[in-house]
Parts: structure tokens; sequence; C-alpha cells
């Protein structure tokens, strides 16, 4: 199965429901210090780890938080975006977007670990959203990486059940859907631009891509285990970048 290799290659090891979270204080793009325990007792707490500022996918999540900013509101709710990307970097993407909530630099992955967020592939994170009651009780976490849109509606349904009295704990991931070619292209081709990046090669796979196989797999024609083949030598090429 294409997609359940994807969840294999990443082991889940974070925050328990009805657990309070290590706390942090982070900065975010307008330089303001944000602290998880000073919030306690405000409101829902909406808080979401993504890949990277530059990353298209991610910047439709960014964009689906926007969407829900007035909701969330309503709500008394605080959202909080945390990656590793630089403040500058928030800064751009949060005024390029229009964003009216918190990006918060987590430049060393330290609260990422503290959490128990896992890796995604060549990601030092995977995309989760967790959603805290008013006393900072864990009630809600999402995973879904092919589908970073729909992190916001999950996340204020999840708000707006806890506005209503109501306790969720619940774990959810959202299935990973196999055959989904055009989804397995872009993570392909994602994957090149961040070895690139990482490299500075701009061929950082010469030895290792079958690129026919690539292109096979965008008429859906590949062999799935060529596919998984192709993607465990690229995952272990970074890896020991």
């Amino acid at each position: 199965m294409l997609f359940q290799a994807f969840i294999l290659l990443r082991t889940v090891f974070s925050l328990e429901i009805g657990e309070i979270p290590p706390d942090f204080t982070l900065i975010d793009q307008d330089a303001n210090s944000i602290t998880f325990s000073s919030l306690i007792g405000t409101g829902p707490i909406v808080v979401f780890f993504y890949h990277k500022d530059s990353k298209k996918w991610d910047q439709r999540e960014l964009k689906g938080f926007k969407s829900y900013t007035a909701r969330f509101q309503k709500k008394n709710a605080t959202v909080l975006g945390i990656s590793g990307d630089a403040l500058t970097d928030h800064a751009s993407i949060s005024s390029k977007l229009g964003l009216k909530y918190s990006l918060l630099t987590d430049k060393n992955y330290s609260v990422k670990s503290a959490w128990g967020i896992p890796r995604f592939m060549l990601h030092k994170t995977a995309r989760m959203t967790f959603v805290f009651n008013t006393n900072g009780e864990l009630e809600y976490s999402y995973k879904s990486e092919l589908w970073p849109w729909t992190h916001a509606l999950k996340a204020y349904n999840a708000v707006k059940a806890l506005k209503a009295g109501e306790h969720i704990w619940k774990v959810e991931e959202e299935e990973e859907h196999e055959g989904d070619h055009s989804v397995f292209v872009q993570l392909m081709e994602d994957m090149m631009e961040e070895a690139e990046q990482m490299t500075g090669d701009e061929e950082p796979y010469p030895a290792y891509v079958d690129y026919d196989i690539i292109e096979k797999q965008d008429e859906e024609e590949a062999d799935t285990e060529e596919l998984l083949k192709l993607l465990n030598t690229l995952v272990k090429h970074m890896q020991s970048k």
C-alpha cells in the first residue's frame, strides 16, 4: 500500500489526551513573547506545527487558519502556528498572506521535541494540530500531511464543541489516500527541492533517482514497489547528510 508506507515512515510519540503540555516561551513575527501557560484560562488554545513558510502546501494551511480567524476569535480561541523558520520568514509570509495570528519560531526545535512531534520524511516536524481546553488540557489532536487545508476546519470544529460544553478527547489522523498520484508526485518534487536547498546541489540525487519512474508515476503507470524503493532510498540518503 503506497501511502501506508508514508505512515510507517513517521512514528508518533506526541502528547496524550488530557495532558497539559510542556510549557514554552517563543517569539512571534511581531517580536512578541508568547508563553503557553499564560494563555491557560483565557479560552481554547490551538497550536499547529508545520514544515516551512516557503512551502506552497504549508501556505495553504496558513491561509486555512486565516479564513477561520474571525470564527476562532468569536470563541475566544488563541491560534499559534509553530515552525523552525526564522522570525524574518514569519514576518514576510504573515505580511504576504495577511495573517492575524502568531507564527512562532522554534529555532532549535526544542518545543517540537518536548511535545513529541515526529519527523516527516525530510522535514524536522510533521504537520500536527492540537486543541486545548481553557484548563490547558489536550482535548483533540489531528495529523495530516497530504491535506494541510483541513487542519483549520478540524481545529475549529473542536473549539466549537468545547465552547458548547462538550469534551472531545480524540486523536485523529486523516486517511492518506492510496493511489492519489498527483499528490505523490507533488511530494516527490517537494523532496527534490528540499534536498537541493539542503545540499546546494542542483541534482542532489544523480545516482539515486530514476526520473523515468517519477514520470511514469505521473501517468499512473509506475509499479508501487519501484516507487517505494525510490522513496526509501531518497529518505535514507537525505538522513545521511
